[in-house]
């Protein structure tokens, strides 16, 4: 099922704070961009956030068990 355009707004709008947060639909789907760089994907109404070093101390997960984790979810 293919992400709704409102989500993938929402999500975006969440981020703004971060820096210029674009994104691309890709498949039904979508890619979330930090300054043109991928920091996630939007797959069924599920945002998906690549993990990073500097990001891992502050992660609840197990280092480097998957490659996308879950940060938002949609209704």
């Amino acid at each position: 099922m293919a992400s709704d355009r409102e989500f993938v707004k929402f999500v975006c709008e969440q981020l703004c704070g971060a820096g210029e947060i674009s994104s691309r639909r890709m498949f039904g789907e979508a890619a979330v961009y930090l300054q043109d760089k991928v920091i996630g994907l939007i797959c069924d109404n599920q945002f998906f956030v690549k993990p990073t070093e500097p990001g891992e101390p502050r992660s609840a997960y197990p280092p480097r068990r998957h490659r996308f984790r879950v940060l938002i979810t949609g209704s």
